[in-house]
């Protein structure tokens, strides 16, 4: 490989799991790597539209903490993975505003 390329069927996937009868939505795993290929998080839900909360499973900018909580969706028409991070001591289901919002 070039230098500065890196491949791999894991980095960065989105998987969906659907039922075979009726193509509904069960679950689905976003999944995100390093360039190693080590895994630096993992999201799971179960319906798109639906938010979900989590945490950082890495320091990516000096904001980053283990502490600030996460909410993320998964929506179907057009699909579409969407992350907002708030400050430990600015949580979502107090109102406040994402510090970071990435779609």
């Amino acid at each position: 490989l070039p230098t500065g390329e890196a491949v791999s069927p894991a980095f960065n996937s989105l998987w969906l799991v659907r039922s075979v009868d009726t193509d509904q939505l069960l679950v689905y795993v976003f999944v995100s790597a390093g360039a190693d290929g080590s895994l630096a998080q993992k999201y799971v839900g179960l319906d798109f539209n639906e938010w979900y909360q989590s945490w950082p499973g890495s320091t990516f900018t000096p904001l980053s903490s283990p502490e600030n909580p996460y909410i993320f969706r998964l929506t179907h028409d057009p699909l579409t993975f969407s992350i907002k991070a708030y400050f430990k001591d600015h949580p979502p289901a107090e109102g406040f505003a994402p510090y970071l919002t990435i779609d």
